[in-house]
């Protein structure tokens, strides 16, 4: 099955919304920050032609550009953090700079100049000058911003970067404005990240299997955005979390990390019963820095998990579950040793839960004023899982036997390429990404699900293939391409763009593919005498 969502943001119509708005408002990209300004000669007269340099300090990148007769200048498409330093020259004028600006994610910063006729020849002046994130004309409606440093003090209940999302008012659980997590927009980089088809609960790739797609030692900055009425922050009706990820820089720098429980860590249940066979350990690391210093950087972090957990819920000596020990028995023989495959045993299983991710990221500066930025993500995990109902039906599910469960298992590979550029007063950015998700429901055995009627009526013990793990998968190709191009008319910036997103789907949901047996009592299941049989066929 195949979807083409596409969505196209004209001039017309983001000019449409420019013109009504103050220059301080409208074109830093949605990954990016923004700064603008007016170069003025002593008593207000704007300076035509001055030359504007920002200087990335820890990557030594640099933009620039001029300012115009009206005296502004702009520079769009900026990467969020800095420190950077502006510096300002014009001929006949003393040299200008500010040093220690700091951009936050969306934030468009005016950085204004009053240069003086230069009589003599003197020493550089700095000017060192702090900004308040909070205090940001540019903001287009109700947003919170978590910075590096909040993510790395901010403690999360699993490393999960889910949880930073209630830093924000509008945020409970996962659900933004009081919508469904599912009409929410997740965005890395610039580049949608969600499931599209729908199925996690969460809205996110591989959110059947518990995975995270995406370490939270990749994070730079997060931004959750209510009711932005920018038109290029689009495609939801909950809330949008748009998120970048590190970058290296001229000096190398990494981290490790290391995490570890088990079940001498853990209290008592309920009941007063120590919990065994529990471990969870989780390592990793980041490592950053320069390949050609000033020109190409990369980075990567790595965050690796293993969980393994016992299940909890009815033993087969519980009355609720109808069924005895010596029958459990005589069923999981029976199929040993008739049928041909291991069933399990009635004790509770060991569930797995590992959980990989392993991001990598180029950046290079090519020329004065072009960026170009390529990452990629790689995201595996498994779930194991597995129940018991103390009531249940001859033609689905039963008391299982502990290898008649099913492993539902994820691996999403994203690829995303950005390029900045400026073009005299024109600034463009060009967003590519390409997400391959694969998503596998397999059962522990690959057999018939057999269910056998145990000791109450109406109870039944399960053994083999689970019924709607027997050929379930999805698998989806999520391609797409975003252009935007800003410039300045006057006070006021305009954005030209457009952007686009190819969905491809291939599910199968085949339940009952390889059969399903039934038989009434033991005794039936020995002779091979079933009482029912169901099998799904093509066609």
């Amino acid at each position: 099955m195949s979807v083409l969502g596409r969505m196209v943001a004209t001039g017309a119509l983001v000019a449409a919304v420019a013109l009504g708005m103050t220059p301080s408002a409208h074109a830093q990209g949605v990954t990016t920050a923004a700064i603008r300004g007016t170069i003025t000669r002593e008593g207000g007269t704007p300076v035509d032609g001055a030359i504007i340099t920002l200087i990335n300090v820890p990557k030594g990148t640099r933009l620039r550009t001029s300012s115009a007769a009206s005296g502004r200048y702009s520079f769009e498409n900026v990467e969020s953090g800095g420190p950077y330093t502006i510096e300002v020259t014009a001929i006949g004028f003393e040299k200008s700079s500010k040093s220690g600006v700091i951009l936050t994610l969306g934030q468009r910063s005016i950085q204004d100049f009053e240069i003086k006729a230069q009589v003599v020849v003197l020493q550089e002046l700095e000017i060192t000058a702090t900004t308040d994130p909070l205090i940001n004309s540019a903001k287009t409606g109700p947003q919170t911003t978590v910075s590096d440093s909040s993510i790395q003090r901010t403690p999360i209940l699993g490393r999960n970067w889910g949880g930073l999302l209630q830093a924000s008012p509008q945020v409970v659980g996962n659900s933004i404005a009081g919508q469904n997590n599912r009409y929410n927009t997740v965005q890395i980089d610039g580049a949608v990240n969600n499931d599209v088809f729908g199925l996690p609960s969460n809205g996110q790739p591989g959110g059947q299997a518990g995975v995270k797609p995406l370490s939270i030692e990749a994070f730079k900055e997060l931004q959750v955005l209510v009711a932005p009425y920018d038109v290029r922050q689009g495609g939801f009706t909950g809330g949008l979390v748009n998120a970048v990820t590190k970058s290296g820089t001229n000096k190398f720098s990494g981290s490790l990390f290391a995490y570890f429980q088990n079940e001498d860590l853990v209290g008592k249940d309920t009941a007063g019963l120590k919990v065994t066979e529990f471990k969870q350990p989780q390592y990793g690391g980041t490592l950053g820095g320069p390949i050609i210093k000033d020109k190409l950087h990369f980075f990567v972090a790595a965050d690796l998990q293993q969980r393994d957990a016992p299940y909890f819920g009815p033993e087969v000596i519980e009355p609720s579950t109808g069924i005895t020990a010596a029958t459990a028995d005589r069923v999981t023989e029976s199929l040993r040793s008739k049928y041909g495959f291991d069933p399990g045993t009635y004790d509770a299983p060991v569930l797995g839960q590992p959980n990989d991710n392993v991001f990598a990221k180029l950046t290079g500066t090519f020329g004065t004023n072009h960026q170009v930025e390529l990452s990629y993500n790689y995201v595996t995990g498994t779930s194991d899982v597995f129940s018991r109902t103390s009531r249940s039906r001859n033609d689905r599910d039963g008391f299982q036997l502990s290898k008649s469960g099913y492993s539902q298992q994820n691996t999403t590979n994203s690829v995303r390429g950005k390029w900045l550029g400026q073009f005299g007063g024109v600034s463009t950015e060009v967003i590519g990404g390409f997400t391959a998700i694969r998503d596998d429901r397999l059962p522990t055995v690959d057999r018939p699900l057999f269910l056998v009627q145990g000791d109450v009526t109406g109870n039944w013990i399960a053994g083999g293939g689970e019924k709607f793990s027997q050929n379930n998968y999805l698998d989806q190709d999520i391609i797409e391409l975003t252009a935007n191009a800003t410039f300045t008319v006057g006070r006021h910036a305009i954005t030209v763009g457009t952007h686009n997103e190819k969905f491809s789907f291939l599910n199968a949901f085949f339940a009952g593919s390889k059969g399903v047996w039934s038989f009434n009592n033991v005794d039936r299941l020995e002779a091979g005498v079933a009482d029912r049989y169901e099998i799904n066929l093509p066609g």
